[in-house]
């Protein structure tokens, strides 16, 4: 969410200074955030089939509601909530059947997907940063926005690596050659 909103700033921050290459790539950046919503929003309401997932969606309503709301509006990366015990509260601890394959893969894959535009706006970032001197807000959110970039990213590859590791190993065809 943090992410749509530093694109949003320095979408208008460019236009500001008319400067045309940011623009041009802080658009691609905010519409492919909107696009991965978008799928996201699919994929929860029409792919997922989980029924323990379902079952809770059925029970729970109006926080799936909200939840799948943000997730359009906002980033695709609010459907972690689904699973984040906030507050310990049974609204935002979601029951899957297999929480990985239902809910951490498909996550990992659009946000690997989503590097398709964060990676423009990085080298974008770098621009800014090079380009600008001090005293521009635009070169300052650029730096932060690098920064965001790259933890996220790092976080992101790290949990998809953490829950691959609790997965069961099962046996393939080349186990029993």
């Amino acid at each position: 969410m943090l992410q749509a909103v530093t694109y949003i700033v320095l979408w208008v921050l460019s236009f500001e200074i008319g400067f045309d290459l940011a623009i041009a790539l802080h658009t691609i950046g905010i519409f492919g955030i909107f696009f991965l919503n978008f799928i996201t929003l699919i994929c929860i309401l029409r792919i997922i089939e989980d029924r323990p997932f379902h079952h809770w969606r059925d029970v729970y309503t109006r926080s799936s509601t909200a939840l799948i709301v943000l997730s359009a509006l906002f980033s695709f990366k609010t459907v972690r909530f689904f699973k984040s015990n906030l507050f310990k509260k049974a609204y935002f601890n979601a029951a899957f059947e297999d929480q990985y394959r239902t809910l951490t893969k498909p996550l990992f894959i659009v946000s690997m997907i989503g590097l398709l535009q964060v990676i423009p706006v990085c080298m974008m970032d770098v621009y800014t940063i090079w380009q600008l001197n001090w005293g521009y807000e635009i070169k300052t959110l650029s730096i932060e926005n690098l920064i965001l970039a790259i933890v996220i990213t790092g976080l992101e590859i790290y949990e998809f690596v953490l829950y691959k590791n609790q997965q069961p190993n099962y046996m393939g065809i080349k186990d029993y050659l």
